[in-house]
């Protein structure tokens, strides 16, 4: 049954009104996605509220705050891991979002999708309601396809996807009691394919076709299996693959990226990986297994992606 440990409610009319946002921060914040945070009202005139929802894997919750800043930087990755996909829907307010090198602006009625394993930024500058679906990054995969390009994007409010997961999240947060574990997950089960659905009915239902998907997926995964290869080029890879240029360069726009973006992220990851894992002994060692030649170009464009210096990821400084 959906008890007390699956179902909770916070209210900052409940605390001392000195107390509210040190509580919202140590407490509240810490179930969702840890970060470091800064309220831009006074403490005692902060106001929030939260019902959370736990249907299996998949967490929902309904959240009310004042203004605030949210960073959840690399420190803060680091020291509290957090691997699940967020969905979120703006009822009413607005903020600045940065992820990925993606900014948004959402507001209320739009659909906002992130990643609480990479560094993300939310600025929220008035008093703002949101719904929340906390989604398994492994199960969410299984069921979108390349769901890491989607990252940091919006689903403007005027689609018709964005009005089926707003609708479909506000039903689901009713839900008070379950009778069984076999009931919940049927719940969660159904819920992961109206959220994986949804996405994919808004981000491709209109674009890329299944002929593009495939070129892409195909594409990537060549990318990914030579990564050492310095001289990757359109015509390489699309030589390699069995298509045109032309046609590739579409199969990447309709994933809202180019060739070269997506190659130099694929990149420069790959590198913080093999850096922050102690997999490679030296800068310079890293930089050849990612295809660079240019090691100051190399440089230039870790810091430039990950505000730090590849010495200092490999040093642990």
């Amino acid at each position: 049954m959906l008890g007390s440990k699956r179902r909770i409610e916070f209210n900052s009319e409940a605390i001392e009104p000195r107390d509210r946002y040190s509580y919202w921060n140590d407490v509240v914040c810490a179930r969702l996605s840890p970060s470091e945070n800064l309220s831009l009202v006074a403490p005692d005139a902060f106001r929030s509220k939260l019902t959370n929802v736990e249907i299996g894997e998949v967490n929902l919750c309904h959240l009310s705050a004042s203004p605030m800043r949210y960073d959840r930087n690399r420190r803060i990755i680091s020291d509290k891991p957090n691997d699940d996909i967020f969905i979120a829907v703006i009822e009413h307010g607005s903020g600045q979002f940065a992820q990925l090198g993606r900014e948004q602006t959402p507001h209320a009625g739009d659909v906002l999708i992130y990643d609480s394993g990479r560094p993300f930024r939310w600025n929220i500058s008035e008093d703002t309601a949101m719904m929340i679906v906390m989604m398994p990054r492994d199960k969410l995969e299984r069921k979108v396809q390349n769901l890491h390009s989607l990252m940091g994007r919006m689903l403007p409010a005027g689609q018709v996807a964005a009005g089926i997961l707003k609708s479909n999240m506000r039903e689901f947060l009713k839900i008070e009691h379950c009778n069984s574990s076999y009931c919940e997950e049927r719940l969660e089960s159904s819920l992961m394919d109206i959220i994986s659905s949804s996405i994919d009915f808004g981000f491709y239902g209109d674009g890329i076709s299944l002929s593009h998907r495939d070129i892409l997926e195909k594409a990537k995964r060549y990318i990914l299996d030579n990564m050492d290869e310095p001289r990757l080029s359109t015509d390489v890879i699309a030589r390699c693959i069995g298509t045109s240029r032309r046609t590739l360069f579409r199969a990447f726009a309709c994933d809202g990226t180019t060739l070269v973006n997506w190659l130099s992220e694929q990149r420069l990851d790959r590198a913080f990986a093999l850096l922050h894992g102690k997999k490679v002994n030296t800068v310079t060692q890293a930089a050849i297994l990612c295809g660079y030649e240019d090691f100051s170009n190399f440089t230039r464009a870790f810091k430039h992606r990950f505000g730090t210096l590849p010495k200092d990821i490999l040093t642990g400084c």
